[in-house]
C-alpha cells in the first residue's frame, strides 16, 4: 500500500512466453472460479515490456488505463485470483491459477467534529461524532477525564461516525475524548480532543411569594316548610226526580183509550162506504 495516497501500488503480472503465441488474455478475479470478474486484459505482445525474450509482463494498479482494462483499485486485505492464456495464433489451455493478496496499509485517522477541540459550554449529555474513515467499519470511542486517558470513562466499539452518552456529566468539568477505526484495518489514535461542560445555571433570585389559601366557608340553604295539600270537595251528582208510578199508569190508560177510539173510526168509516 502506498502510505501517502491510500491505495496499493502497481502489481506486475508476468509469465513464460510461448515460443508461437502473440496475444494473451489475463483474467483477475475475486473467487478461484473466475465468477466475481475483476478485470479481463488483452495483452498483444508488441504493447508488453519484457524482462527476457522469453518472459511477457504487465503492471496493473489505480494509476494505470481504464481503456486497456489494466485500472484497478486493489483493496486492502483482499485476496485476488489470477490466470492467463494465449489466444493468437491459437488459443490455449488456462494457465494455473494463482492468487495475491493485497497489504492490509494503515487506516485513516479521524477528524474530531464535535464537540469541538477546546470547547467550553457543551451541554451535560453532548453528542460526539467525527469524519469517516474510508472502507472503515467499526471505530474505538474513548471518553475520559484526564488527558492521559487512564481509566476512561467510556471505551466503546461503534459501527457508526457517532456517540451519544447515556448520563449527564458534571457542570464545569474538562473531558477528553478520542476515537479510532478498527475494522477492517487498525488505524492510530485521533488527537486527543478536549471540552468543558457548561457551568451550573444559577439558582433564581426572585422570591416566589407562598401561596395563600383562603378556606371559604360552606354555602347555606333554606328550605321553606311544605304547605298543606290543598282540600278538593267534589259536589254530589243530583239523581233524576222518580216519576210517580200513578202518573204511568194514568199515561198508559189515556194511551189505550185513543187508540181504541181510533180503531173504533176507522171500522164505521169502511161500513158506510
Amino acid at each position: 500500500m502506498n502510505t501517502v495516497t491510500g491505495k496499493a501500488n502497481e502489481i506486475s503480472f508476468s509469465w513464460e512466453r510461448p515460443s508461437t503465441a502473440t496475444n494473451y488474455k489475463l483474467y483477475i478475479s475475486y473467487d478461484s472460479g473466475f465468477k466475481e470478474s475483476v478485470s479481463t486484459i488483452n495483452i498483444p505482445t508488441t504493447t508488453t515490456s519484457t524482462t527476457t525474450l522469453s518472459t511477457v509482463a504487465i503492471a496493473v494498479g489505480p494509476d494505470r488505463s481504464a481503456d486497456t482494462n489494466q485500472l484497478v483499485n486493489w483493496l486492502p486485505g483482499k485476496t485476488y485470483y489470477w490466470r492467463v492464456k494465449a489466444v493468437e495464433p491459437l488459443n490455449s489451455s488456462y494457465s494455473e491459477t494463482r492468487s495475491i493478496v493485497i497489504e492490509p496499509g494503515a487506516a485513516l485517522v479521524p477528524n474530531i467534529l464535535s464537540p469541538t477541540n477546546g470547547n467550553e459550554s457543551a451541554k451535560q449529555m453532548p453528542s460526539f461524532s467525527w469524519s469517516p474513515v474510508s472502507g472503515s467499519t467499526e471505530y474505538q470511542f474513548q471518553l475520559a477525564d484526564n488527558v492521559g486517558m487512564t481509566s476512561p470513562m467510556v471505551d466503546s466499539t461503534v459501527t457508526t461516525t457517532g456517540y451519544a452518552v447515556t448520563s449527564a456529566l458534571e457542570y464545569g468539568k474538562t473531558y477528553f475524548w478520542r476515537v479510532k477505526a478498527l475494522a477492517p484495518v487498525v488505524g492510530n489514535w485521533s488527537a486527543i480532543a478536549n471540552f468543558t461542560i457548561m457551568d451550573k445555571p444559577a439558582a433564581a433570585t426572585t422570591a416566589v411569594p407562598p401561596v395563600t389559601i383562603t378556606q371559604v366557608p360552606a354555602p347555606t340553604f333554606t328550605i321553606p316548610a311544605a304547605q298543606p295539600a290543598p282540600i278538593i270537595t267534589i259536589p254530589p251528582i243530583e239523581q233524576p226526580a222518580q216519576i210517580a208510578p200513578a202518573y204511568i199508569w194514568a199515561v198508559i190508560i189515556i194511551g189505550a183509550v185513543l187508540v181504541i177510539a181510533v180503531i173504533v173510526l176507522i171500522v164505521r168509516t169502511r161500513r158506510t162506504v
